[in-house]
């Protein structure tokens, strides 16, 4: 995939209100530990082992808002490998401070489009990949901004060998349908749902965001999908 090819981008502002003192201040010495680095030439491929200092296996966040979730299963996973990209500085920010407050250490970071780290990882890398609560651009002229389409799903497939997972989750009618139809069409994803309860229960090892909790009080629905590369 070439520059060219890179869908339009998924998401809307960068940043938000001014980042707390603290937060700035834990923002820049993460991110000078723990930011990837992209080779040159831009696409080069990433060295896993180099980037982490093992080879433990890799799973993937896209969007991880304020890094929650994403934290939360960092810490209770030491031996998996965690990358997390996330263009919205302020949730970086957050994810910066939860990770120096809890000396998580297996996170690297991205505060950038996905689509750069995307094109540099190496195939069948990625044992899990999680988009949770994407923007689900709901006007009909702006859906072709959503993140879960084709080309997204074509490239998971050659980062993701068969057997690994890949976990949606959204609390929009239309996208949840927009997300299935794009997988049930797709010959290298298979949807796991064998009951009601697959589909409206998170995962065992969910972590619930600020986000869901406040979606929840509101009466949303979330659904969740589980696919594997198949």
């Amino acid at each position: 995939m070439t520059q060219t090819d890179t869908p339009l981008r998924s998401f809307g502002r960068r940043k938000g209100r001014r980042i707390q003192p603290a937060k700035k201040k834990s923002l820049q010495r993460v991110l000078a530990k723990y930011a990837i680095t992209l080779n040159d030439p831009p696409n080069g491929e990433i060295d896993l082992v180099a980037l982490f200092g093992n080879a433990n296996p890799l799973q993937l966040e896209i969007g991880f808002g304020q890094g929650e979730h994403l934290a939360a299963r960092a810490a209770t996973q030491p031996d998996s490998n965690f990358i997390g990209c996330e263009p919205f500085i302020n949730g970086v920010a957050n994810l910066c401070a939860e990770m120096e407050a809890r000396d998580i250490t297996n996170i690297r970071l991205w505060p950038d489009d996905v689509w750069a780290v995307l094109r540099c990882l190496p195939a069948a890398s990625v044992m899990r990949t999680e988009i949770l609560f994407p923007d689900p651009w709901p006007k009909t002229k702006h859906q072709k901004r959503r993140i879960v389409n084709r080309p997204l799903l074509d490239r998971l497939a050659h980062l993701q060998p068969v057997e690994s997972l890949l976990q949606l989750a959204t609390d929009n009618a239309d996208y949840a349908e927009w997300m299935l139809a794009l997988l049930l069409a797709h010959p290298q994803w298979e949807w796991t749902a064998q009951s009601k309860a697959d589909w409206q229960q998170p995962p065992e090892d969910w972590a619930e965001t600020k986000y869901q909790l406040k979606n929840n009080k509101h009466g949303g629905d979330a659904v969740f999908i589980t696919a594997r590369r198949v």
